[in-house]
């Protein structure tokens, strides 16, 4: 696990602006399809105080998953702006950097990873390809290569989330074959991510549906709204929703809105000069003492010494 701090000057980037690359072809992640891709390190990242993303120009490819919080990153002149559930990628060779500050408290995995890049006169791979009767392959038939999305929205609960998750911990795994069991989970995701983006994975009806009771709670999380009016937005009985959405999620309504408050509360803590009953008030809980239970019971400290330890001292 890597937690960083800003004062750690290594984390910081010096670079203010940068050429806009025309082809931005150039810093999409090629993957021959005839020998697999190597993890060269994955873990959790967490920001303590807000950072900016280090500077620098990577010989390896870098697959980053936000948990929480949201980050810039820069590639040669393209911002790109990562909320949680994203999956981002980031090419080898390619100079990238921050300029604004990650949110406090962001978490996400990264993974580190090498291959081979693809010959010019490699042909990519035809995602229309159909093999008719039995399959009799030759090592020809494996002469080409995928593309990975550059970014992925995805919604909470994917299986992207898992996938890291199990990869993170074949790659510290003390058996030596789980070394090259990450490998191949690698070569998962990006099979997966390469087939989200050519529109071969489509959501389930109750992804869809788990995606609109999480829209209105993003838009309403701040007050008290009842059960007829979420029934209303989203076209479906109150039981029903509540059954699917902790399926889904692993949290009841109830707890996601609570998660959305706090982590509003986090940032208006960070952020602005608010009392802590007016930071109570204007994230819905209305009550400062539940408020301060509720966010210890969270985060282990109280709002008060959450403020004092993340805010950055100028």
């Amino acid at each position: 696990m890597i937690i960083i701090d800003i004062s750690n000057n290594r984390y910081k980037a010096h670079r203010k602006g940068g050429r806009k690359d025309m082809n931005r072809a150039t810093h999409l992640c090629r993957i021959p399809c005839n020998s697999l891709p190597l993890v060269g390190e994955a873990d959790f990242g967490l920001s303590l105080k807000p950072m900016v993303h280090c500077d620098r120009i990577a010989e390896f490819n870098v697959l980053i998953y936000v948990l929480k919080g949201g980050m810039q990153i820069v590639e040669d002149g393209t911002i790109y702006e990562l909320s949680p559930h994203t999956l981002f990628f980031l090419k080898s060779g390619v100079h990238h950097w921050g300029e604004k500050p990650f949110e406090s408290g962001t978490a996400w995995y990264y993974i580190h990873f090498y291959n081979d890049e693809p010959p010019l006169n490699m042909p990519q791979l035809k995602n229309n390809r159909i093999y008719g009767g039995p399959k009799y392959l030759s090592p020809s038939d494996f002469n080409c290569y995928i593309t990975v999305p550059k970014l992925l929205n995805l919604t909470i609960g994917n299986e992207f989330e898992k996938e890291i998750e199990k990869l993170i911990d074949l790659f510290k795994s003390a058996v030596a074959t789980d070394m090259i069991r990450a490998n191949v989970m690698l070569w998962e995701i990006l099979l997966h991510s390469f087939d989200i983006a050519q529109g071969k994975v489509e959501s389930s009806k109750e992804d869809r549906r788990t995606q609109r009771v999480i829209d209105f709670l993003e838009q309403h999380y701040c007050r008290n709204f009842t059960a007829e009016e979420l029934e209303k937005a989203v076209g479906l009985t109150y039981k029903y929703i509540g059954t699917l959405f902790k399926l889904k999620t692993g949290m009841t309504i109830k707890e996601y809105q609570s998660m959305l408050r706090i982590r509003k509360a986090e940032r208006l803590l960070c952020e602005t000069e608010m009392s802590v009953a007016e930071i109570a008030s204007e994230t819905g809980f209305y009550d400062t003492f539940y408020f301060s239970k509720v966010f210890k019971r969270k985060n282990e400290i109280s709002p008060q010494k959450f403020r004092n330890v993340y805010l950055p001292r100028i």
